[in-house]
């Protein structure tokens, strides 16, 4: 199958600052790299991290996931430094592998003991996905599989209403314990 992802980044100049004694090397560059990760290859706490988030948000018990490693690399002469948060966001296009097309999925990045789903778009036409990313380590992408996509209960609401309405809920419940915490401190 066709691991070719060709992947390609946009805004590398901003995303890491050199020095002035650095830019006097000839030889600095910015370096992207992207390499898949297996059940082996990836770090067991971002893959538990991942699992955990998939359950609790997504409600997908173990789904399927193509696992990145995403890494940033300021090169100065001989001298490699990773760089794990950018100065400025940089935006990365790859191509979906075959065995992943044609399915819904969300990306997930996991970055210091935090996930986080970015904002991403998808080429249906290309298999072009593109996403905007400041900080580098491990990311998911966490496939939905087919069944749950198409399978919904005709109960007149969308199922992105009912996530709408719990968040408005979350909120309101905090501001009512912010307003109540100010009475009692009042009646001493």
């Amino acid at each position: 199958s066709d691991k070719k992802m060709g992947v390609e980044a946009d805004g590398l100049e901003g995303a890491v600052g050199f020095s002035d004694e650095e830019r006097l090397n000839e030889d600095i560059s910015i370096r992207l790299e992207v390499n898949l990760l297996d059940e082996e290859t990836v770090p067991k706490g971002d893959k538990d991290l991942l699992d955990a988030y998939s359950a609790e948000n997504l409600k997908l018990n173990a789904g399927k996931m193509l696992l990145l490693n995403i890494s940033l690399f300021k090169v100065v002469g001989e001298t490699e430094t990773e760089v794990t948060n950018a100065d400025q966001e940089i935006t990365i296009r790859f191509i979906l592998p075959e065995e992943y097309r044609n399915q819904d999925f969300r990306i997930a990045r996991v970055h210091e003991g935090k996930v986080e789903i970015l904002e991403h778009t998808y080429d249906k036409d290309t298999f072009e996905v593109t996403f905007r990313t400041d900080k580098f380590s491990t990311y998911g992408l966490v496939f939905q599989p087919a069944a749950t996509v198409t399978v919904l209960p005709k109960t007149g609401s969308s199922p992105g209403a009912a996530g709408i309405i719990l968040i408005a809920g979350l909120v309101l419940v905090s501001l009512g314990h912010g307003v109540m915490k100010k009475e009692s401190e009042n009646q001493d």
